[in-house]
């Protein structure tokens, strides 16, 4: 208290200015969700996918934009999707508030066909089971190691989704992710010569999904690195570390194109700097 009052009261007041700007511009862009367009071509895809759009949602971890997520349902109806997929940590494991991710989803599947893959969340959680089965129950489809053909007239391309590893901790925590992974991918069929859509949540294992000649990736995860530097970046990243490289946009290895979600709620870091919530809208454009 003697300090403060050593201090002159118009630096004082700057300084509580200040930090009442920063409070406000940090609560406001972890609200600010929006939509980021993205496009991606290939020579694989059917003429009939020319313009598909798939609208990539990501790691809502039970967070609430506007009454029943209705803020998301509208912007999910703006972009006219083909499909939704979600990657993963729709729940959160220090929350017994499944409901919020699951009613958001199954508002989803009325929007467009929606498919759905486990972040950490869900599959640390010993109920994922059950978790799986209400959203199955309210119209999502869930690819826990399986794979579907989408069609458009009478030509099709393939999704296909893993589950992810359980977190893992202590010494070579993530070569033993990697691990489960990798077991996960050689579970599935090899890909064909059509266009091959893969949804696992971790960006980070990148190399495996290009050794498998996946066409193109959608994983989160990563939360946009948290807290986003000027002209370098994500600052964290679960998996990753720090100054992660993988945490938002498009990323090529080989002929795989991997999608990235910043993502929507928040987890270990109650909220983000610089960093925006966002739902992300592809288009597919034949070559």
């Amino acid at each position: 208290m003697k300090l403060l009052k050593r201090i002159p009261k118009p630096l004082l007041i700057t300084a509580a200015a200040l930090l009442i700007t920063f409070a406000v511009y940090v609560i406001h862009g972890n609200g600010n969700v929006g939509v980021t367009e993205l496009s991606i071509s290939s020579d694989k895809l059917p003429k009939s996918f020319d313009g598909y759009r798939i609208a990539h949602i990501s790691d809502l971890h039970c967070a609430k934009f506007g009454k029943n997520n209705q803020k998301l349902l509208d912007m999910l109806e703006g972009i006219a999707p083909d499909i939704i997929v979600i990657t993963g940590d729709l729940i959160d494991t220090r929350y017994d508030d499944e409901a919020v991710g699951i009613d958001f989803a199954k508002s989803a599947a009325v929007i467009a066909p929606t498919y759905f893959v486990s972040g950490n969340h869900e599959i640390d959680n010993d109920d994922f089971d059950s978790i799986a089965a209400k959203l199955q129950s309210v119209g999502v489809t869930v690819l826990r190691g399986e794979s579907v053909r989408l069609y458009k007239s009478d030509e099709y391309i393939t999704l296909v989704g893993i589950d992810d590893a359980r977190v893992i901790t202590g010494k070579e925590a993530n070569q033993k992710a990697r691990d489960v992974i990798e077991a996960e991918l050689e579970k599935l069929p090899p890909v064909g010569e059509e266009y091959t859509i893969l949804l696992a949540h971790r960006p980070d294992m990148i190399e495996l999904y290009a050794n498998k000649s996946y066409d193109l990736v959608f994983s989160g995860h990563a939360h946009g690195g948290q807290f986003r530097l000027p002209f370098i970046g994500g600052l964290y990243a679960p998996g990753q570390g720090l100054f992660p490289e993988y945490t938002e946009g498009i990323h090529t290895v080989g002929n795989t194109n991997l999608v990235i979600s910043r993502g929507l709620g928040n987890a270990s870091f109650p909220f983000r700097i610089n960093n925006n919530p966002e739902i992300v809208a592809l288009t597919l454009k034949c070559e």
